[in-house]
């Protein structure tokens, strides 16, 4: 495997944030040595490697959020058939692995699209910034707008350039905002939306 992706850590918790790195980019590790600390909304886990090998390179710093099925680490050398996103040692003759890639083109007339989100649903997995356009992206860091506290008003949740300038407007009303991390933030986003 070239890339090691952030592993599910378990109960469907979508990301996690890089707390602490336990290795540097040309360390050689062993299968199960340590690789990452990461804080999740209900603990602080350890990541250990799944494979022997090179660290190529890390993805994320300390404080970074990476979500499920992003690349942690990349192993240099050859690449070896990748198994899945497996915490620890995979015997290979019990799993077929697969490196193949399923595209359909063209129409969907049918396929099976029951379980498909419809239009108005947003992939829990994306980045809220992923629903608004470049410009309004540089907006938002101009004006130090976190898009992660904005509600698009725009077609589908669209975040627009009215909703990054009355956060903005919002935040110089209430003054210096504190970003929260661990389980102040999964705390907060729960009582945002049960509010």
């Amino acid at each position: 495997m070239k890339y090691f992706k952030l592993p599910d850590l378990g109960e469907g918790l979508p990301e996690a944030e890089i707390v602490e790195w336990h290795v540097h980019p040309g360390d050689e590790v062993k299968a199960d040595q340590l690789l990452v600390s990461v804080e999740t909304d209900k603990a602080i886990v350890d990541v250990p490697s799944p494979q022997d090998g090179v660290i190529e390179n890390l993805f994320g710093n300390v404080g970074d959020i990476l979500h499920t099925g992003e690349p942690l680490v990349e192993y240099s050398g050859e690449v070896q058939d990748d198994a899945g996103t497996v915490v620890g040692t995979v015997k290979t003759d019990v799993i077929s692995a697969t490196n193949d890639d399923d595209f359909i083109i063209g129409s969907a007339s049918g396929l099976d699209q029951s379980n498909l989100p419809s239009p108005n649903q947003t992939a829990p997995h994306h980045h809220p910034s992923h629903r608004t356009t470049p410009a309004v992206r540089v907006l938002a860091k101009k004006l130090g707008v976190n898009l992660d506290s904005i509600t698009g008003t725009g077609a589908l949740g669209l975040i627009t350039t009215s909703d990054v300038q009355l956060a903005h407007a919002a935040l110089n009303e209430k003054g210096d905002q504190h970003q929260l991390k661990g389980v102040r933030r999964s705390m907060a986003k729960n009582m945002a939306k049960a509010h």
